[in-house]
């Protein structure tokens, strides 16, 4: 309906960035800050148990298989104590010669299980597996003499053999097996132990951690904390100007549309009461003179056009003051202004206009009747100026405590958010001051609906 316009921004405006930014760097680092304390304590934590859980199942580990080698030496010995009996007590060579092998294989795995387990012992250990080899030696060494029995031999002197020493030799070297996994089993319950004291040591360590970073993390909050809350204050203080400043622009708009008024009124008075008393004067002047010439044709012809001109500037400086500010606003009131301002635009543009307006009180204050009056004159210079359209319908009426003004036309329409223009903003304005409220919907091509709601609570008082 009427060109375009954006407000200018104001200086009050362009501070602001700086503290957004500043805002925001102050609540970077301070989360940022948080999330590494945060992600140290975590790494830390993560490192400490996977090490505490590498050396738990080392030492389970270490345990099972110096057990599974105690184990399988314990069977080997008692498998090999079964096979020299066999052996001894044979009574075929070819039964004696199976046993003979067997026994052989059984040492072979022995000697290979003592020395395994000699890999894996810990100092503690080296004693009683030194013991082990020494008395598995001595065995060994008995046992390897009656390998090397004939068959006579073995017949005459087995059972003397089986009742001697060889049988003590291998129940030491049991003995000392035993007494092996006894200390393997005590250095399991030590590793658990160092791990139980690990795992004490790793959960005061994290409790440390814990109050070090919630101590860091409640000094990095209240820093963040008061850093926001100045931001906030600098941007309340700001907003307050902001408020403070476009309180005093509509304080000066409300002003200037006043001081306009008054202008346009002194000025319609002016042209009525000087102007046009002079211009009427004029005319009379002229009538009379042209009255008194009788015979000089010429002079008549000449005087008939300064009539017509006069009675020309006549009417346009009554139109021009009724524009500026009709008087029958001010002496008949807000209806019959509005029926006039109809007529004239019809006459003007063609367009159809209706109005419904009756029933207005005639006592409304004379800043409505003018903020009324300036919204529909300038809706029908709009509709007419830019719309293109056909038809113009007013709707003026009283409800209660407040007047509602409507004007709807068929024109092309505009989008409101990007064509509102000077007279847009002026109606607003008006609007806004009397504590109304201003409501514009339009669509390309669907026409113009304005709607503005004044409050007259004070109407009743006015009226007393």
């Amino acid at each position: 309906m009427s060109a375009a316009w954006k407000a200018p921004s104001t200086a009050a405006d362009q501070p602001l960035a700086s503290p957004r930014r500043s805002g925001r760097v102050a609540l970077l680092a301070g989360f940022g800050g948080m999330f590494l304390l945060l992600g140290g304590m975590a790494v830390h934590s993560l490192t400490s148990l996977t090490r505490m859980e590498r050396q738990r199942t080392d030492a389970e580990r270490l345990f099972l298989a110096k057990a599974q080698l105690l184990e399988h030496l314990r069977s080997d010995i008692y498998s090999e104590s079964i096979e020299l009996r066999q052996y001894v007590l044979a009574a075929e060579a070819e039964d004696a010669d199976s046993s003979r092998e067997a026994l052989r294989v059984l040492h072979s795995e022995i000697a290979e299980s003592i020395k395994a387990y000699e890999s894996l012992a810990g100092g503690d250990e080296a004693k009683s597996l030194d013991a082990v080899k020494q008395a598995w030696g001595s065995y060994s060494a008995a046992v390897g003499r009656v390998l090397e029995w004939d068959h006579s031999t073995r017949r005459r002197q087995g059972r003397d053999f089986l009742a001697r020493a060889p049988e003590v030799q291998r129940l030491r070297v049991l003995s000392v097996s035993e007494r092996i996994n006894a200390l393997n089993e005590r250095h399991l319950r030590g590793e658990t132990d160092r791990s139980i004291e690990s795992l004490s040591n790793f959960r005061e360590r994290v409790l440390g951690l814990t109050a070090v970073t919630v101590l860091l993390g409640l000094i990095l909050t209240t820093l963040v904390v008061r850093h926001i809350l100045k931001l906030e204050a600098d941007r309340s203080a700001r907003y307050r100007q902001l408020l403070h400043a476009q309180e005093e622009l509509h304080e000066l708009s409300a002003e200037l549309v006043k001081a306009q008024e008054a202008e346009r009124r002194n000025i319609a008075r002016e042209l009525h009461d000087q102007v046009g008393q002079t211009l009427g004067a004029l005319l009379m002047d002229v009538g009379r003179a042209l009255n008194e010439l009788k015979g000089d044709s010429t002079a008549r012809t000449l005087l008939a056009a300064a009539k017509e001109g006069a009675e020309r500037a006549v009417n346009e400086v009554r139109n021009l003051g009724l524009l500026l500010r009709p008087s029958m606003l001010d002496d008949l009131g807000l209806a019959p202004a509005i029926h006039w301002q109809a007529r004239e635009v019809s006459r003007r543009t063609g367009l159809r206009v209706d109005v419904d307006a009756s029933e207005l009180p005639d006592t409304l204050p004379d800043e409505h009747r003018t903020c009324v009056f300036r919204i529909v004159q300038e809706a029908l210079n709009n509709a007419g100026r830019h719309a293109n359209a056909s038809l113009v319908q007013i709707a003026v009426r009283q409800e209660p405590e407040r007047l509602m003004v409507v004007v709807r036309d068929n024109g092309v329409g505009f989008d409101p958010h990007y064509g509102r223009g000077m007279g847009i903003v002026g109606m607003e304005e008006r609007v806004r001051h009397l504590g109304g409220v201003f409501e514009l919907q339009s669509e390309p091509g669907k026409g113009t609906l304005l709607k503005v709601e004044l409050p007259i609570t004070d109407l009743g008082a006015a009226e007393g």
